[in-house]
């Protein structure tokens, strides 16, 4: 494609962080403004309930297959059992249990919880700290999550990150929250863990290292049963990382927590006044100053309880990783509070090989007899047939990305110096101001060579794909052509985030950490594009369009088709190119392109692109040319 300059590259960003910097205030306002006990108690209650509310929205169903334990093998003095354990019909998981071989009687019990390791459970550092705690008088049990160890849905694996937000965008399609999932899941782990007779039901821990700590502060606050936590490398608040530009996976970017009025501290201010470690390390790429915040909140919470003496916090030299230094804090903190004697020094040990953590013969859960993937399993959560309207469709959508019933107003727009994106062409710009007091910004280009947006009592407005310079050089002879680029697109494209050659159809890029971001907010992209080219139809009416063809391409088709099923639009015709055939489909294949961005969450639940493009037939004159997929242009 032909490359061009990126003059509007920060505007989502700068529009994401004025969000995220007045979220960020009121939050801490109204949380610094506790000052007794019983307006700790009180603040308290409400953020535990505000989550709860939020994280176990979805109710997943619990496996019926009784919990098997196929193996049992000692080390280091240290039993353990292999177990499968189903935590979702047709979804098992792999784990592992230690004890003491010579304990006799109940011991408590720590759940182990796997950060985005490759190997999940056979980790050297979580293996590190079950041994470990195994030998102190704990039991433990740990087993791979979704996406990690035995747990890969892919041959090869994908890794982590990448796994968890392939499932996340279809979940997210179902209208289900994908932290929701895990932590479903990881209950499951718990429950079987206290069902253990080893095991002392009140006496409950929770610890994990990065991802995993991201868990055990989730469950710390969510799950009664949990009575302490030690957190390792994470904790840093939402807004920071923003700032810092730091990628998200699916799991761990939860859809409207800052709308809520939530940041990830609140999980420990929810479970308090629980005892809770916090740990972190020097070096660690998730900012040290914003772990550090986080404990301020919570330790602000704390000790207006009266319970200071209740939290801790230990800094660790070194990177990202549950290092020694951390793993004995974290020793110390549970031996005195389960064992009542501090034992803080780890002992000597001899890590499982991968041979001997695995608990299936081939290393994959997907291959046990009766198992499904997660891209099959989401089927069970899907209508088998739809029954949408027109009617139905246009109010879900109205209501899922809270958008006028009519068109807006035409937006104010900016006339820059033009230029020749297409040789021998010139590119008239227009920057459209669709929200005033934010700075998005949408451009609409034409190769019509006037100084103001031209009036035309026929035209055609183009949602392109990715780039304007891609669409007017396919159709640069065409006359009254105007090509816009919403909000993400072209040269409003994001370039804050982590790049990759394909930003927008990576599964952790620029344009996920965009949506992600947005997301928790409650402002999803999609909103903002319709809005966007809404605004671009209203414009062109003011200017005496009263034959206006809309078409648009590949996520520009998506974005112009849900725009004209929720608005009845004037256009004489509607033309969309390589749009989706359906999206149950691509969720079948498990990889695809179309992202998050251009989609409704919970679309699923109510419709597919072929009842879409049905009922766009009823209103309009529709020509749809579809693909399997979103076209692969790569920026």
């Amino acid at each position: 494609m032909i490359n061009a300059e990126i003059p509007y590259g920060t505007a989502l960003y700068d529009y994401l962080d004025q969000l995220g910097s007045c979220a960020d205030a009121r939050r801490r306002e109204k949380l610094f403004a506790v000052s007794t006990a019983e307006e700790a108690e009180k603040h308290c209650a409400e953020v535990r309930n505000t989550l709860r509310n939020l994280m176990l929205s979805n109710r997943f169903t619990p496996g019926t297959t009784p919990p098997q334990v196929v193996a049992t093998i000692e080390k280091n003095g240290v039993l353990i059992d292999k177990v499968l354990l189903e935590v979702r019909p047709g979804i098992f998981n792999a784990g592992l249990f230690w004890r003491r071989a010579d304990i006799k009687g109940k011991v408590p019990g720590i759940l182990g919880v796997c950060g985005h390791s490759d190997n999940g459970k056979a980790c050297d550092s979580y293996q590190s700290f079950a041994f470990g705690l195994a030998l102190k008088g704990f039991g433990v049990f740990m087993c791979d999550p979704a996406g990690q160890g035995e747990s890969h849905q892919f041959k090869p694996a994908k890794g982590p990150t990448d796994e968890h937000t392939i499932m996340g965008k279809a979940l997210r399609s179902a209208g289900l929250l994908t932290a929701s999932l895990f932590i479903h899941d990881a209950q499951q782990a718990l429950s079987y863990l206290i069902s253990r007779p080893e095991i002392i039901e009140d006496k409950i821990g929770v610890t994990g290292s990065s991802g995993g700590g991201q868990m055990s502060f989730f469950l710390f606050g969510l799950d009664d049963r949990i009575k302490a936590a030690g957190c390792s490398c994470h904790m840093n608040r939402f807004y920071d990382v923003f700032r810092n530009e730091t990628a998200t996976d699916g799991e761990s970017t939860p859809e409207g927590l800052i709308a809520a009025g939530c940041d990830r501290p609140d999980f420990a201010i929810a479970g308090a006044p629980k005892p809770f470690l916090l740990m972190a390390t020097e070096d660690d790429f998730l900012d040290l100053r914003s772990v550090k915040k986080s404990y301020e909140e919570v330790s602000h919470i704390y000790s207006k309880l009266g319970m200071s003496d209740r939290l801790h916090f230990s800094i660790a030299p070194g990177p990202h990783n549950y290092c020694r230094t951390s793993r004995e804090a974290m020793y110390g903190f549970f031996t005195s509070l389960f064992l009542g004697k501090e034992d803080s020094k780890e002992p000597e040990f001899e890590l499982l090989t991968d041979e001997e953590a695995n608990v299936t013969s081939t290393g994959y859960v997907i291959d046990l007899p009766g198992a499904l993937t997660e891209g099959e399993a989401i089927k069970q959560y899907l209508p088998d047939t739809y029954t949408a309207t027109a009617e139905s469709i246009a109010d879900f959508l109205r209501k899922t990305l809270d958008l006028p019933g009519e068109l807006p107003a035409a937006p104010d727009y900016r006339v820059p110096r033009n230029r020749f994106l297409v040789p021998g062409h010139s590119d008239n710009r227009f920057v459209l101001i669709p929200e005033p007091g934010t700075p998005v910004k949408s451009v609409l280009h034409t190769t019509i060579g006037l100084p103001l947006i031209p009036r035309r009592t026929a035209a055609t407005l183009h949602c392109a794909h990715l780039s304007a310079a891609d669409e007017m050089a396919k159709r640069a002879e065409e006359k009254n052509l105007f090509v816009l680029e919403v909000r993400g697109v072209g040269e409003t494209r994001s370039t804050a985030g982590r790049s990759t050659r394909d930003d927008f159809f990576a599964p952790v890029g620029r344009d996920s950490f965009m949506e992600g971001t947005a997301e928790l907010h409650g402002v999803p992209l999609l909103r903002g594009k319709i809005i966007d080219l809404l605004g671009a139809i209203a414009l062109l009416k003011e200017h005496d369009c009263e034959e206006l063809t809309l078409s648009g391409r590949g996520m520009g088709g998506v974005i112009a088709a849900f725009a004209a099923a929720t608005v009845k639009l004037p256009v004489k015709e509607i033309i969309l190119d390589e749009v989706p055939a359906s999206l149950r489909k691509l969720i079948e294949k498990r990889i695809f392109r179309l992202p998050n961005s251009v989609l409704p969450k919970g679309m699923l639940q109510h419709f597919d692109f072929p009842e879409l493009y049905e009922c766009l037939k009823q209103n309009y004159t529709v020509t749809i040319n579809c693909s399997e997929d979103v076209p692969a242009d790569v920026e």
